[in-house]
């Protein structure tokens, strides 16, 4: 199937939360206009797959030029020992028997070819008293195609930690990965929601065990579950790279009220490279949300012009989704132009925890066996 616009694709696990719950999740698919708002999608549908907690991305096809398979990996179990990879538009799997990751974080790198599927929690359970334990890992997968609409997984690079509900972009036009934020262990004390920040060089030859990441400037907060993206500024969108932090939760501790919890955040920061000097680039806060909001999913346009995050959760502690489509998008060179809108369509229902990716235009969509053009 040919794209003539950009098409934003947003797919959950099951809607848990809220007055509208109904235990299953949906896909939902928008077009793109030229002016970077949404409006309905000729595709009315894509296979629905219920998949907990899930990661994902696009891969372009190495064999054809601009042909894209939208893939999400996940496992329809809350706790597994393995998970499989799906082609979207067919619902068929294109790799099994990949490492069960609960709230990993995904990027498509090598000119999109691979996805990398990193950290998240894995889990066994214990049939003594039937007790599900967690446990963060700092491993990672590659995901690469192989033909025929199959995929292989090879072992990749650790995380400097084992870490989950963390965001990974790459920057320095697909040659260096940015990792920031997220839980270092299955509790929330304050100290485990980190705000470290990492960068590695995908160009590099590293050995099995080499540490890959060079630890960079720190977030201002400690953040997990945010979303995030990276915006181009300056001449052809070129010249400055913005990696942006939106939103996400924190653990709060108010010692006079003798009470904490979780709480989601609608602070926003950004981290802006110059000529693709990273390290001497710093955090600085940005335009913040026009509400709080943890868990939604993220994807910026192949220009860089423009960040969607869609759905989430307004409140961590009490549950509260969103529909909303908020839009970050810079009308000048520096930061202080960007701002954040809210788009005129909403999602029809909660999506948090969910993988949002976008489609370039000029360009096909593997159509699969069972997908069905419009």
């Amino acid at each position: 199937m040919y794209l003539d616009q950009s098409l934003l694709v947003i797919t959950s696990d099951e809607k848990r939360h809220g007055p509208l719950a109904t235990g299953r999740g949906e896909t939902a698919v928008f077009s793109i206009t030229g002016s970077g708002s949404l409006q309905s999608c000729p595709i009315n549908s894509l296979p629905y797959l219920s998949l907990k907690s899930a990661s994902g991305g696009l891969l372009k096809s190495e064999s054809a030029n601009n042909v894209y398979f939208p893939v999400t990996c996940g496992s329809p179990s809350f706790c597994s020992a393995t998970m499989d990879c799906y082609d979207m538009t067919s619902g068929k799997a294109i790799v099994s028997d990949v490492m069960f990751r609960q709230s990993s974080a995904s990027v498509s790198i090598y000119n999109g070819t691979a996805l990398w599927l990193t950290g998240g929690k894995s889990c066994f359970v214990c049939f003594i008293n039937l007790w599900v334990e967690w446990e963060y890992v700092k491993s990672t997968e590659l995901i690469r195609l192989s033909g025929d609409n199959k995929a292989s997984s090879e072992p990749w690079w650790d995380l400097p930690m084992e870490m989950g509900y963390h965001c990974l972009q790459t920057i320095d036009d697909g040659g260096k990965v940015v990792l920031f934020g997220g839980l270092t262990d299955w509790s929330y004390d304050y100290s485990e929601v980190i705000y470290n920040s990492y960068v590695a060089d995908l160009n590099s030859n590293h050995e099995e065990g080499d540490n890959v990441w060079l630890e960079i400037d720190s977030l201002n907060e400690r953040r997990a579950s945010h979303a995030c993206g990276v915006m181009r500024l300056g001449q052809n969108n070129m010249s400055t790279e913005i990696v942006v932090a939106a939103g996400g939760r924190k653990v709060y501790i108010d010692f006079y009220a003798n009470e904490g919890g979780i709480s989601s955040i609608d602070t926003v920061e950004f981290l802006a490279i110059h000529q693709g000097n990273i390290e001497q680039a710093r955090w600085e806060y940005g335009p913040k949300l026009p509400t709080t909001l943890s868990r939604a999913a993220s994807a910026t346009t192949k220009s860089g012009t423009s960040l969607y995050i869609a759905g989430g959760l307004i409140s961590e502690q009490d549950k509260i989704p969103s529909m909303l489509v908020l839009r970050l998008h810079c009308i000048g060179d520096t930061v202080s132009s960007c701002s954040w809108t809210k788009d005129t369509f909403e999602l029809w229902h909660e999506m948090s925890a969910s993988v949002a990716m976008i489609i370039p235009p000029f360009s096909k969509v593997s159509a699969g066996n069972n997908h069905r053009q419009n």
